[in-house]
């Protein structure tokens, strides 16, 4: 009973973690019914385009002002991407070094069903890594 919870609040870390990794937030209007993966360069693309739309309407900019900030918003951009690709990777590798000190208190069968639920994770989440 206790390794099924161990298990089940690991699968529950992990889904966390992978949603912390993206630190953005979905808005109202991008609420899936049918979570679906989405990239480093989605994520920040997605949260860019929103900061941008409200801008837009808050300081009431120009196609000439949006255009003059274009470098400055590429730039803030490949920031982003490479913060996030960064803060993916250690939550990915916090979790797999709890599913270590895990699987140390597992029964062989309970391994083998860790390891199966786990490559059927990464098989449904793209940015997730592959198994060492």
């Amino acid at each position: 009973m206790q390794t099924a919870r161990n298990l089940f609040f690991f699968l529950l870390l992990f889904g966390f973690g992978t949603v912390a990794g993206s630190s953005f937030t979905r808005g109202s209007a991008e609420v899936k019914t049918k979570t679906t993966s989405r990239t480093v360069p989605e994520v920040v693309d997605g949260f860019l385009n929103r900061r941008q739309t409200e801008l837009i309407g808050w300081l009431g900019l120009t196609p000439d002002q949006l255009d003059a900030s274009a470098p400055a918003l590429a730039a803030t951009r490949a920031k982003l991407i490479a913060h996030q690709t960064r803060a993916r990777s250690e939550v990915f590798q916090i979790m797999e070094e709890y599913r270590a000190e895990l699987s140390e208190t597992l029964t062989p069968e309970q391994r083998t069903a860790l390891d199966k639920g786990m490559e059927k994770y990464r098989k449904q989440h793209s940015s997730a890594p592959k198994a060492p």
